[in-house]
């Protein structure tokens, strides 16, 4: 089974504040903030995450963004097992957190996904307990993003109808990221629907004109010009 898509995709760091957004919000607010949370977001950024984890288990009030970054770090360091207690301990404590909720079905998903002679197999049981999470938290109003994670789920779980009614709905919520639409071209190229993959390999390119980050946007550009030629000559991903 092919991986749909990569499993890496939309995990915690585009869910939460990026490093660079956390560390002026600790310098505007040196003098109050809790200095093992400051030493841990900066060794963060440092990638030195073994020690970051040691400065964010000490942090006595954990606030929803420290069980992210430290689950994170434990993924750095390939400890899934770690990463899903942290998450279970924030979303026991930050129950309405819609982030480490979506976090922590992703990291599940994550946990169920093995490469195999350059594919993806998947346990059906853990699939299954990532969609009853993301499920949930899109019932609680979860956006586009969560509904995009939905569809990979689905996917692993051979629903391709319900990942391809999730992408496209999660594409209109996206107001069409380009990014999510060059996934999609994917989703429907590994299906060999090679039309719909056409039409969102050509949507992704017009989309990305309007893109303000130039070298994403060229390097996005040139791997779509590799698959606009696959898909021109009948071959899958």
């Amino acid at each position: 089974l092919e991986p749909d898509p990569d499993p890496k995709y939309n995990l915690s760091e585009r869910m939460t504040k990026t490093i660079g957004e956390i560390e002026t919000s600790v310098i505007k607010n040196h003098d109050r903030i809790d200095q093992n949370r400051l030493r841990a977001y900066l060794l963060i950024k440092s990638k030195k995450y073994s020690q970051s984890i040691v400065f964010f288990q000490k942090i006595k009030s954990k606030a929803e963004h420290d069980y992210a970054q430290m689950a994170n770090a434990h993924l750095q360091l390939g400890k899934k097992n770690d990463a899903l207690r942290v998450l279970r301990e924030g979303v026991e404590r930050h129950s309405s957190n819609l982030m480490l909720q979506n976090n922590l079905a992703m990291t599940t998903f994550l946990t169920g996904a093995f490469q195999l002679e350059n594919k993806y197999e998947y346990d059906p049981a853990l699939m299954k307990e990532a969609k009853a999470m993301l499920e949930k938290a899109l019932r609680a109003g979860g956006g586009w993003k969560i509904r995009t994670n939905l569809a990979a789920v689905e996917a692993s779980l051979q629903n391709y109808e319900g990942a391809e009614k999730n992408y496209l709905e999660a594409l209109k919520g996206s107001e069409y990221d380009p990014e999510l639409s060059y996934r999609i071209a994917e989703f429907y190229h590994r299906r060999k629907n090679f039309s719909e993959a056409m039409k969102y390999y050509l949507f992704t390119r017009e989309r990305l004109k309007e893109v303000r980050k130039p070298a994403a946007a060229k390097r996005l550009n040139k791997e779509i010009e590799k698959r606009l030629t696959a898909v021109k000559q009948g071959k899958t991903l």
